[in-house]
C-alpha cells in the first residue's frame, strides 16, 4: 500500500465481527460468501484510508483512522447481517521503502565483501 505521501507500507490489521442473531439469515441470503466479502471490503477501506492518509498521521492517528475504517465497514456489512465490533491497526511497517531499501543497500556497498573494511580492498 502507499500512503498520500507516497510511502510503500504494510499493515498488520484485525477486524472483529459477529452475526446479528435476528438478521442471520441476511449473512447467508444476501451474500454468496459473507467471510469473503467482509475481507475484501476491508482490504479495500484499509486501503483508501492508508491511500488518502500520510505515514506520519497513520502512526499517530491509529486510533481514529480504525475507527472510519468500522464505521464505513458497518454500513456495508449491516444489509448482511453482520456487526462490526472492533478494527485495530496492529502494526505499520514501511521497512520495505525504496529509502529504507537504499540505505541498506548503500551500507553494504561500504563494508564491501572484504567486511567493515572502508577502503584497501579490491
Amino acid at each position: 500500500m502507499l500512503t498520500k505521501d507516497n510511502v510503500p507500507v504494510t499493515i498488520d490489521a484485525i477486524l472483529r465481527y459477529k452475526i446479528i442473531e435476528e438478521k442471520a439469515s441476511d449473512a447467508y441470503l444476501n451474500v454468496e460468501n459473507f467471510n469473503d466479502m467482509i475481507q475484501q471490503v476491508s482490504q479495500t477501506t484499509l486501503r483508501n484510508n492508508i491511500g488518502s492518509s500520510l505515514f506520519q498521521e497513520i502512526l499517530s492517528r491509529k486510533g481514529e483512522i480504525n475507527e472510519n475504517i468500522k464505521s464505513k465497514i458497518a454500513v456495508e456489512s449491516d444489509n448482511w447481517g453482520i456487526m462490526i465490533t472492533g478494527v485495530e491497526i496492529r502494526h505499520v511497517d514501511a521497512s520495505t521503502s525504496s529509502e529504507g531499501k537504499a540505505s541498506k543497500s548503500y551500507i553494504r556497498r561500504i563494508r564491501g565483501p572484504c567486511g567493515p573494511k572502508i577502503f584497501g580492498c579490491i
